[in-house]
């Protein structure tokens, strides 16, 4: 099973008094991470993470860093988290690690991902229109048909991302990385 991994800033946990027996059940607490079941991400969860997130990034000590790595998952869990469809214009998503996550046909417009890990996701259909993508790490990501107008991808990492489909008018891609195995295709 997938589990989603927020770590927390100096070794705090928030508490889990106003969770209730049966979610406290799905939660898995190690040294300095707090793992949720996927089962249990539902749209007002999603909101606490992106909270959380938002604290971590103004250092609190409250706040915790939202990651999602389905690449330490043994083949056979088969979980997968998956936000696709999603209304996520203007999120601060900066340095989360979202690798392996579904985030396909989602609003991301004005999302700010720089320097996020968005290695093997599916963003396949998203509006990520003037999204700050700087620095963010997309290879192997699947992009097909994905709105990119006004993004901002200098110095991305775009190795082996499937490309096609994708409308890049106006796309800053200034010391992005981009390879040979980079799909680019226009009908």
């Amino acid at each position: 099973m997938l589990h989603i991994l927020i770590t927390t800033t100096e070794g705090k946990h928030p508490s889990l008094v106003k969770h209730t027996k049966k979610e406290r059940e799905n939660i898995i607490m190690t040294n300095d991470n707090l793992m949720l079941q996927p089962s249990k991400v539902n749209a007002s969860k999603l909101q606490e993470m992106l909270d959380l997130h938002r604290l971590w990034l103004g250092n609190s000590t409250k706040g915790m860093r939202f990651i999602v790595d389905s690449s330490t998952i043994p083949f056979e869990d088969c979980g997968v988290f998956d936000i696709s469809n999603t209304n996520l214009r203007l999120v601060d998503l900066r340095f989360a690690i979202l690798t392996g996550a579904i985030i396909s046909n989602s609003n991301l417009s004005y999302a700010n991902l720089s320097g996020a890990n968005l290695s093997y996701t599916d963003l396949s259909g998203a509006n990520l229109r003037k999204a700050r993508l700087k620095d963010a790490d997309l290879s192997d990501a699947d992009l097909r048909g994905a709105d990119l107008r006004g993004a901002d991808l200098s110095g991305a990492n775009l190795i082996g991302a499937d490309l096609r489909g994708v409308n890049l008018i106006g796309t800053d891609l200034s010391g992005a990385t981009l390879s040979s195995t980079t799909i680019f295709y226009s009908n």
